[in-house]
């Protein structure tokens, strides 16, 4: 039987933190014990002085977009375990046969990732929605995705057969949501909210205006923050109607967040809510200017602040990173204004270095409040069994957090991308050892696992 026994260190529970010792068997956490009540003859790690929280969930990620998707999963993994990503769910949306990619998709994943993973499948096609069943009995996904910013465009960008896509508009989201209740009310819609009948029109007038087309800002007007929190609003009504269970994914401006706090006292339904480290961390004159373009746009401060304040009051419940990894030439590819840059940037292990640095340090968040945002919550809602949380019997999936430990965004911490957003930006906590399974994979920013490590985790009901 294999036992490590981690001594010393500071446990970060859902409620409270605690100092105490915690016994491994099997990759599974066996028990909690007082220092000095531990058993004898088993493998020390001596975690004196760090905090050990569960390993990050990062929920939303685009691996394999505009890279080979092998390389993704082998290489940006061990860029997220250096930032303690112990779990991650990557979407997955495909012109072809889901009964045929997922399971590519998870050999192939199964092959690289030095972290384990997950699934969400991006419903595009009419035929989705009648496999939907199929997709959770059969491929064990329970978590799937809608565009709002897509509608009557599905066809064209997908490169889909004449007829056969989602018109991606609020019937659609109806329609999805009563399907999805009937399989299983547990059944996650992860929606992306932005109303196209808004940003389209604008966005075309900005681009067509004196403004400079080769800034953030003059980006983030093209697609306004009401934008958003018009379509926020509308699905979190129509969710109510049908008693659903959404969730709204990289959520990025401060009315958005106000929006939500007073809409759910008015609907029923289960309504949960992400944003990204970018959104707390910077605004729309970062330095990194139009290599921060993302969908939805980086917005003021003022928003960043907003979103701060939903994570303290409970509007916000998790942390996604949207990472896309890209490399500079392929993002400029095609023109280097608002107009042709292409949207998306790496980010992968960025969850906790800010939450930790821009939310423990800065903001005085609890570390359990935190750890809620970090996994627990989003384990919870993403159904994945036995991850997130520091209960016996869980995965013994940690980051072991050194409060302390300063960092500096430069290339060695890029991964395999050619830049950072975040670059020159140094953050102050960082896990010095990151756990899989009872498996060490990273110690002191250096990957300690191979590739294959990680497995898909099936999430039956």
């Amino acid at each position: 039987m294999s036992q490590l026994f981690i001594k010393n260190g500071t446990v970060v529970f859902e409620e409270y933190v605690q100092k105490c010792d915690i016994l491994i068997k099997n990759g599974k956490i066996a028990g909690f014990y007082t220092p000095g009540d531990g058993p004898d003859d088993v493998e020390i790690l001596d975690a004196s002085g760090l905090h050990i929280m569960p390993g990050s969930i990062d929920p939303h990620m685009h691996l394999g977009i505009y890279r080979d998707f092998a390389r993704d999963m082998k290489y940006d993994t061990q860029r997220a375990a250096i930032g303690g990503v112990t779990t991650l769910v990557n979407f997955h949306r495909s012109n072809e046969d889901y009964f045929k990619t997922i399971p590519e998709a998870i050999k192939t994943a199964s092959e690289n990732s030095i972290v384990d993973f997950a699934f969400t499948i991006g419903i595009i096609k009419k035929k989705h929605i009648d496999e939907l069943e199929d997709y959770v009995r059969k491929l064990k996904i329970t978590s799937f995705k809608f565009y709002f910013d897509k509608q009557d465009e599905l066809e064209s960008f997908y490169g889909l057969e004449k007829g056969s896509a989602l018109t991606s508009d609020k019937a659609d989201m109806y329609f999805i949501l009563q399907r999805m209740k009937e399989i299983d009310d547990r059944l996650l819609l992860c929606l992306h909210c932005e109303d196209t009948e808004l940003f389209v029109p604008i966005g075309e007038k900005v681009k067509q205006s004196d403004a400079d087309q080769y800034t953030l800002k003059t980006f983030g007007s093209t697609r306004p923050d009401f934008a958003e929190t018009s379509s926020v609003m509308s699905a979190m009504w129509v969710n109510s109607v049908v008693e659903g269970n959404i969730y709204i994914v990289h959520l990025s401006s401060g009315s958005s967040a106000r929006m939500i706090k007073a809409l759910k006292k008015e609907t029923n339904g289960r309504v949960s809510v992400e944003t990204c480290p970018h959104y707390l961390a910077l605004d729309d004159e970062a330095p990194c200017n139009l290599n921060g373009k993302v969908v939805p746009p980086i917005h003021k401060k003022s928003d960043g602040e907003a979103l701060w304040r939903g994570i303290i009051e409970g509007t916000i419940n998790s942390m996604g990173t949207d990472n896309c990894p890209i490399d500079l030439a392929k993002k400029y590819e095609k023109g280097t204004d608002v107009r042709q840059t292409r949207p998306g940037f790496p980010g992968a292990g960025m969850i906790l270095p800010v939450l930790i640095s821009e939310g423990y340090h800065k903001r005085g968040i609890s570390l359990s409040r935190l750890s809620q945002i970090n996994s627990i919550n989003t384990a919870r809602r993403f159904l994945l069994a036995d991850k997130g949380e520091m209960k016996v019997g869980c995965d013994a999936d940690f980051a072991m957090i050194d409060l302390e430990w300063e960092r500096e965004i430069d290339k060695n911490l890029f991964g395999d991308c050619d830049f950072s957003i975040y670059e020159g930006m140094k953050f102050k906590g960082w896990p010095r050892y990151t756990m899989v399974r009872g498996t060490l994979v990273q110690k002191d920013g250096k990957v300690t696992a191979q590739p294959g490590h990680g497995i898909f985790i099936e999430r039956n009901l």
